[in-house]
């Protein structure tokens, strides 16, 4: 069976929230309502990132610096090796930014992944902006991960999708098999859709060769 995989990158790929941790770390006070907001679906992706990025005090070194210190799950490579072992698809699909993903995908010598995502724009003055490349026309998230599932998929005859969070919710209706944790899995208990419950990769490593 010809099957195609699509994951998350922050708090799935990552141990946590690359976005959230930078915001944490360096953004000045009034952050958290913006959050807030956006979590309550008040704000999207675009708006909320505007209203945050005037708050951060951090030029690009020194956010790359900390975004080299931020772990990976341990046990993605063996997943990344079962896949290619089977000559099947795996992309990364996230909310969050290029600027991110590619410094900790070059780290961890994993930059050959193919990745869709946000684009951070820096300005000569190291300002920051943010272009959604992959938007909807229902433009909650930066990046609509159902309408690139629907796309990528091509004539896979199985979708599997692994993710934690809001931004996963519409990219894993497009699945066959859903594999979640934290807010993802919650919420798809809570709707009574069927969901495979995760940790690590190497739990989903674990019941994909068990299938």
């Amino acid at each position: 069976m010809k099957r195609v995989f699509f994951t998350d990158f922050d708090g799935t790929i990552t141990k946590i929230d690359t976005t959230d941790a930078m915001t944490e770390t360096f953004a000045q006070n009034g952050w958290q309502e913006i959050i807030y907001q956006w979590e309550q679906g008040k704000l999207n992706t675009r708006q909320s990132a505007q209203l945050i990025f005037p708050l951060l005090k951090v030029n690009p070194d020194e956010a790359k610096r900390f975004l080299l210190t931020i772990p990976i799950d341990e046990t993605f490579q063996d997943f990344v090796n079962y896949v290619n072992s089977r000559q099947e698809k795996l992309y990364i699909l996230s909310d969050g930014f290029d600027f991110n993903i590619k410094t900790i995908l070059e780290k961890n010598g994993l930059n050959h992944l193919e990745f869709y995502t946000n684009h951070l724009l820096i300005s000569k003055n190291e300002q920051f902006d943010i272009e959604t490349p992959h938007a909807s026309t229902c433009d909650r998230c930066g990046t609509c991960k159902k309408t690139l599932v629907q796309k990528l998929k091509a004539d896979a005859e199985e979708v599997i999708y692994i993710g934690d969070g809001i931004s996963d919710v519409c990219g894993c209706q497009a699945a066959d098999i859903v594999f979640a944790k934290n807010y993802l899995l919650q919420y798809r208990k809570k709707q009574g859709l069927p969901v495979q419950p995760y940790t690590s990769f190497a739990d989903v490593l674990n019941k994909l060769q068990n299938m």
